[in-house]
């Protein structure tokens, strides 16, 4: 009998059933699907509905003759973040920056913003400029050049697994639209340079017996398992992924350069302190942060120069190695951290750590901003030194994080998995959009959970549409809390 997904030169060869992949969830939760969109019936968990974002924030407007650019003098409540906005719309970001700078608050942290989306928006446009004519969206573009620079070197470095037939084969067919990237997480096989199959979810067992009919050492190719962009192979990578699955953190925490300067004349204020996203990655040495990152971090004085905070404490340049053996100097300051005990926009927020750690900062020379969203920073090793974390063998994948090591091991703060339900990762990367972050405070026991859009995911959120889940949780009492070092 004809696997109707086969196409006609194979007639006759059929297949086990397709295994239903179970790619799990996506606390600090990972870059990938909610925990109700991989408990869904598979129909289901395909599903991308309509980007649904939170409301724009209330406007702050300064109506001084001087733009207020005192940290101290702030209104409560205010900050620079534009929840309501797709971080991958360039001309709608461009747009809100100018009507910052028309409100007249931290006009220098927008001006800077601005300069840096424009010339993202500018590089945007040179990526994409060789593709205009095939009409295509910028996740296909994205793919496209990723797979250009895998021709590109196996042009130059030779060919030895005979792939360049199935790389041309497969831009050909995104050009032409006889190949579509899909939410789904679905692949499709090919063998020197033709498709075997309509597009399928991923199955080890199939995937064998494709492989070993079309001689998989050679020429053979599943299409479909990395998503638009290339993967991140850290040290640093050049942004964050569009596609689930990468099995990478997402956390925030607060970054500044210095301690407050004290009251003096023109420095008069607060350094600023910024709460910034990063990537956890185990494999980097130290606290990764952006150009433009810098420039928001020092801050401004009247004159216009930002030099508000302490520049010079430069510990000199440092080379730094790529998981992909490349290496590059990268300047090393001086500069604090702290993470809050709670998600953005959850009341009664607290640092964690009493005292800011300080860490060296590596700072690349690019901006934030590339052509495809936001590069992602790396958060470095520095709180697994002052707090305490843990991970279990649970399809969500969650890294819970506490103050204390019996916020992490008393009653349920810990889930319990038994043997038999442990499942190895899944290989295919799901479009799935949504970073989900969790800290346990283990004084109220309470463990607030947000739904965030992914900064590189267009907005889109879980079918169920849930923004907002709190967990209770077993405190652990004050005596025992004061008898533990954090």
């Amino acid at each position: 009998m004809q696997d109707p997904n086969i196409f006609p030169q194979n007639s006759g060869q059929t297949f086990p059933p397709r295994e239903t992949s179970n790619p799990g969830s996506h606390h600090v939760r990972r870059h990938g699907m909610s925990r109700s969109e991989s408990e869904a019936p598979p129909k289901q968990r395909a599903r991308l509905d309509t980007p649904q974002r939170p409301s724009r924030q209330p406007r702050w407007r300064w109506t001084g003759d001087n733009p207020q650019n005192n940290w101290s003098q702030l209104p409560k409540g205010w900050n620079p973040d534009e929840p309501d906005l797709d971080p991958r719309d360039l001309d709608a970001r461009i747009d809100r920056c100018k009507e910052r700078i028309e409100d007249n608050y931290m006009t220098y942290l927008f001006e800077e913003q601005l300069r840096v989306l424009q010339q993202a928006k500018r590089e945007r446009r040179m990526m994409t400029a060789p593709y205009q004519e095939f009409g295509l969206d910028l996740d296909t573009i994205e793919r496209l050049e990723s797979l250009r620079i895998v021709k590109e070197a196996l042009e130059k470095q030779g060919d030895p697994h005979q792939e360049l037939l199935n790389v041309k084969a497969i831009m050909a067919a995104y050009k032409s639209r006889h190949l579509k990237l899909n939410a789904k997480g679905l692949v499709t096989y090919w063998s020197y340079g033709k498709q075997l199959c309509d597009p399928r979810e991923f199955s080890w067992d199939e995937f064998r017996q494709w492989n070993k009919k079309y001689t998989g050492d050679k020429g053979f190719w599943v299409e479909g398992r990395d998503g638009p962009d290339p993967l991140p192979l850290c040290a640093m990578t050049r942004r964050c992924p569009s596609m689930a699955g990468n099995k990478s953190y997402s956390l925030s925490f607060l970054v500044r350069l210095g301690p407050p300067l004290a009251t003096n004349g023109a420095r008069d204020g607060a350094l600023p302190e910024l709460e910034l996203d990063f990537m956890d990655d185990t494999g980097a040495a130290a606290t990764c942060i952006f150009h433009d990152d810098m420039i928001k971090l020092m801050g401004q004085d009247p004159d216009g120069e930002h030099d508000h905070a302490p520049f010079k404490q430069v510990l000199g340049y440092s080379a730094v190695r790529n998981a992909d053996g490349s290496r590059r100097a990268m300047l090393c300051v001086y500069a604090e951290v702290n993470m809050y005990n709670a998600s953005r926009g959850v009341t009664g927020r607290r640092l964690m750590v009493e005292k800011w750690v300080p860490v060296g900062l590596f700072v690349d020379v690019r901006n934030s901003e590339g052509p495809n969203g936001p590069r992602e920073r790396l958060s470095g090793r520095w709180f697994r030194h002052v707090l305490f974390t843990a991970t279990a063998p649970e399809t969500a994948q969650d890294m819970y994080i506490s103050t204390h090591k019996s916020g992490l091991t008393e009653k349920k703060a810990l889930p319990s998995i038994k043997r038999e339900d442990v499942k190895p990762p899944p290989l295919v990367r799901r479009n799935a959009g949504a970073v989900i972050r969790e800290v346990l405070d283990t004084e109220t026991g309470q463990s607030h959970s947000e739904v965030r859009p992914d900064p590189t995911q267009k907005g889109r959120l879980p079918e169920d549409k849930t923004t907002l889940k709190t967990v209770s949780r077993t405190p652990t009492p004050p005596a025992q809390q004061r008898g533990q070092g954090s």
